[in-house]
Parts: C-alpha cells; structure tokens; sequence
C-alpha cells in the first residue's frame, strides 16, 4: 500500500511504501496456454490468476483490499514474488457472513536497480 508523505515536489504528490502485518492467502495462478484442446477445435482464454484471503491478517487486524496494491509473496512453488491487484476486493459471503476477500492479481516482474558503468 502507498501512502502520501505529505510533501510536494514540483506538483507532484510524493508517495512512500507503506507495509502491513503479513497474511495468509491461496493464490490461483492462471493455467499456460498450452492447455489449448485442439483436438475439439476449441480454445481455451486464459483466466486472470486470483487471491483468496481472510478477513484478518495475522495481527486480528481488519484487511482492506483495494486496487493496485502490492502484495509480496513467499511460497514453495513460487518463492518471494510481487503480484499486484488488478480490482479490488470482493466479499467472500456464505449467507448473510463475510468469509474473506477475493481479487483479480498480476505478477510483476521487478528487476533489480543496475547502475550504468562510465
């Protein structure tokens, strides 16, 4: 999540990266379009890669799940990877509770800052 640092520079709003208690999410990641069946003639369109989380995070606090964040990611299949929200949350419901919340993702790719050689 960003938040404004309360300065300006030139008219532009300066923004800082703010982080939050980590939790615990499943993430879907959308099949590769190998998966195509040919032999039937039809194609498959791939689905956007979707997060599942509670409604907490580890802390008891209340999340708030909101469009172009960035969420960090450790996993056995994945390892640390960046994904950002590509909507924003939607209410996981069974009857009248809320469960967790669920959102569109995309991974970013992030490469590492190299500085010129003169």
């Amino acid at each position: 999540m960003q938040t404004p640092t309360g300065e300006r520079v030139e008219g532009t709003t300066i923004f800082e990266t703010l982080r939050e208690p980590w939790f615990r999410c499943r993430i879907t990641v959308s099949p590769s379009p190998e998966g195509n069946d040919a032999q039937a003639g039809r194609m498959r369109t791939p689905k956007p890669a979707q997060m599942m989380c509670a409604l907490h995070d580890q802390d008891g606090n209340l999340l708030d799940i909101r469009s172009a964040d960035r969420l960090e990611v450790i996993s056995n299949q994945l390892g640390r990877a960046v994904f950002e929200l590509t909507t924003d949350g939607e209410p996981i419901r069974k009857k009248r509770k809320m469960l967790g919340w669920m959102a569109s993702i995309t991974r970013v790719e992030e490469h590492p800052f190299e500085e010129a050689e003169p």
